[in-house]
């Protein structure tokens, strides 16, 4: 009889240990990046990967540089460019808006004010919560964000099969 209790506290036991070391070692696991060149910061659920492009705008180029990570079938990008001579910054962050979203085919269920805590950024920055789709059709659920400071225009995104709203709401929270 012994032996028996003895047997289920051990397998007691194994189980809490398991679960405790599950709840140590979360799939999100978030940390403060800073965007190189700009004074903003943000938090990533995992450690991003820089990639850096020339793109074209209005006939000028600059240099698009883009922080992103994947994780949980998830992705998370940080987009931004300095415009450099440009002056329409709200023209091209609207062409921003309309190229990310035709891209995905999107349906926006929700369009509002992205607004800054510390009024870091203008007051025309904006937010949507759409659907759309990858290239081989399937489902995706999308927030995109676009905001300027100065002459610089930035772009989050986070792409998901299934929206973390926590996730979404962690990583739109950037900051001085």
């Amino acid at each position: 009889m012994d032996n028996l209790k003895m047997s289920k506290r051990v397998k007691i036991l194994v189980y809490l240990t398991v679960l405790m070391m599950t709840a140590c070692n979360p799939a999100l696991n978030w940390r403060e990046i800073s965007l190189n060149g700009t004074m903003i910061k943000g938090m990533f659920p995992c450690k991003p990967d820089l990639f850096q492009r020339v793109i074209e705008i209005k006939g000028q180029f600059a240099r698009m540089n883009m922080l992103s990570c994947s994780v949980r079938d998830t992705q998370f990008a940080l987009a931004y460019v300095e415009l450099g001579e440009l002056n329409d910054v709200p023209v091209v962050l609207l062409n921003w808006q309309f190229s990310s979203l035709g891209n995905i085919k999107a349906n926006i269920n929700r369009r509002e004010p992205f607004l800054s805590k510390d009024k870091v950024w203008t007051e025309s920055a904006i937010k949507v919560e759409a659907t759309g789709q990858k290239p081989n059709g399937d489902k995706l659920e999308v927030n995109l964000f676009w905001f300027s400071i100065d002459k610089t225009i930035f772009q989050g995104s986070v792409y998901a099969k299934h929206r973390d709203r926590d996730a979404v709401e962690t990583f739109s929270e950037l900051r001085k």
